[in-house]
Order: C-alpha cells, then structure tokens, then sequence
C-alpha cells in the first residue's frame, strides 16, 4: 500500500463491520463519522480491543493514513467508549 499522508487526528463515531472471513466472523472494523467519513481501523495499536466494541460510539485518538485509493486507514493510541447521551454538540 501507497501511503501519502500521515496526521494525528481526534475521530468520534460508530464501529461497524468492515470485512468477514468465510465463516460470517468480523476480521475487520471501521468507524464511521456523523459526517459520512469512514475509517479503517488497523489491527495495530489499540484497534484490535474494539472488536468487542461493535455498534457502540467511540471516541478515538490515533494517527491516519490515507492510502493510494483514498481510503482512511487509523492506528489508534486511545479511545472511549461513548454512551448516545454523549453525542457531540449535545
């Protein structure tokens, strides 16, 4: 993979499948933001703890990298479990 940018970003949203084996399991996940973007979320750092995590809101820190197909890929440092009553601008 191509990677042209890298930066450190604040990303809120909620975790959603991203890909599945042969057996229907999730082998990946993204989040996707209030405003349609979406972000891959890698297996390293602490991206794999989320699995667990799926449908709920997140908050995230972590650094992105959008690969040559435009795709947002994000390593991430830290996170957040959110709770819909603490949705952004509420």
């Amino acid at each position: 993979m191509n990677i042209k940018d890298e930066m450190r970003v604040n990303v809120y949203g909620i975790i959603i499948p991203f890909s599945w084996n042969n057996k229907g399991d999730v082998t990946g996940i993204c989040i996707n933001t209030f405003d349609e973007e979406e972000f891959v979320i890698s297996k390293y750092g602490k991206g794999k703890t989320l699995l667990k995590h799926l449908s709920q809101l997140v908050e995230v820190w972590g650094r992105v990298k959008k690969s040559k197909d435009g795709k947002k890929n994000i390593v991430i440092s830290s996170f957040k479990i959110k709770g819909m009553s603490d949705e952004k601008g509420s």
